[in-house]
């Protein structure tokens, strides 16, 4: 019966880590996600003027926002 009650721990505390761990990752990717969508939205005002003044081109704008996002 000892064995039976120390399994069942076990896998519940292998269950609430993975849980946890799922929780985590997609608290993280909601986080990116956000973040990509704001540095889309901020790129997406400006005017050829100051894309040209910081040397972007709208091309750039998705690879911009996805290394925003990465390193949050």
């Amino acid at each position: 019966m000892t064995f039976a009650s120390q399994t069942t721990r076990v896998e519940a505390g292998l269950g609430a880590t993975w849980f946890s761990g799922l929780v985590e990752t997609v608290k993280t990717k909601l986080r990116q996600r956000e973040i990509y969508m704001r540095t889309m939205s901020e790129l997406s005002t400006l005017d050829d003027r100051e894309m040209r003044d910081l040397g972007l081109s709208s091309s750039m704008f998705r690879q911009l926002a996805r290394e925003a996002a990465k390193q949050a």
